[in-house]
């Protein structure tokens, strides 16, 4: 064998030794989370997230951050344990959480005692992450987490590695090049779409900015049905063109909607009264004055 040969024989074997290292970080059965749609789960290296990670969704406003990032807490709690919602400003729409299917009585909601400043989190309400991402019994921590100091973010990821828990955070664009513990980290942002396009879609793009063993970068245009809920890759922003193809005439009978930062998604799953529609204003987690005018 030639020397060059030998050396990336040498090299794959030791990313194979790697890649068996940090695997070993699994925790209990090694069982995986879907990523909430079938065409995440392909970016994904390992076809879902491993149990005890952390995965940041970094955003602006308006691009169904929120929505794809409960998609997953519920995607984690479909075989019990809690979800952990972080409320720091007491926006939290417990209806919109609940036309998405999420288990009402599996929720948790963490605020703050105090009204901390725009952008930032107490002491206390960091402390009641790490607790919740420490406990076995749950199974998700959802929500908003602001700037915070690279020691807690090491402590959410040593508390969800020991316990099997996964730490969902929607983040804002100033972390976007800061260090961060997280798994994987994903950059959502608005897509536009043609003027003719379905009125029923939102697009989004969603970019791998990191993922630990696999290669980052990738992105994906995103569809969301804002009538089904359903996710799944978009050909262009232009799709569904033809009048033939427009969702314009369902029904929302036995439907509620539900709002993801501008994004308005609905879901039959959990609704079986009979026809309503209920109408959210602006995104799951909203602010009190959006949530008396819906």
């Amino acid at each position: 064998m030639n020397k060059p040969s030998a050396q990336l024989q040498n090299l794959q074997t030791l990313r194979a030794q790697v890649s068996a290292i940090e695997n070993q970080r699994t925790v209990g059965d090694g069982g995986m989370v879907s990523g909430g749609a079938a065409v995440i789960d392909r970016i994904l290296p390992a076809g879902g997230y491993r149990k005890g990670v952390l995965v940041d969704w970094i955003a602006p406003t308006g691009c169904a951050a929120d929505f794809l990032s409960m998609r997953v807490a519920k995607e984690a709690a479909s075989s019990g344990g809690a979800i952990v919602i972080i409320d720091p400003n007491r926006q939290f729409f417990p209806v919109a959480a609940a036309a998405m299917g999420l288990p009402m009585e599996q929720l948790i909601v963490l605020q703050s005692s105090s009204s901390p400043d725009a952008g930032s989190i107490d002491q206390d309400l960091l402390w009641a992450i790490d607790q919740s991402l420490r406990c076995p019994a749950v199974a998700a921590v959802w929500g908003p987490l602001p700037n915070v100091d690279d020691r807690w973010s090491r402590r959410f990821q040593l508390s969800a590695e020991s316990s099997g828990c996964l730490g969902l955070f929607v983040r804002p664009l100033s972390v976007a090049r800061q260090p961060s513990w997280a798994e994987v980290q994903w950059m959502v942002s608005p897509a536009a779409r043609g003027a003719a396009a379905d009125p029923n879609l939102f697009f989004t793009r969603l970019q791998m900015v990191r993922c630990r063993g696999s290669h980052t970068g990738q992105s994906v245009l995103l569809s969301i049905n804002t009538v089904t809920g359903s996710v799944r890759k978009a050909r262009s922003e232009y799709e569904y063109r033809r009048s033939g193809k427009s969702n314009r005439t369902v029904a929302n009978g036995g439907r509620a909607s539900i709002s993801s930062r501008g994004a308005q998604v609905q879901s039959c799953q959990g609704i079986q009264s009979k026809a309503h529609s209920v109408s959210v204003a602006a995104r799951v987690a909203d602010t009190a004055a959006d949530r008396r005018r819906a």
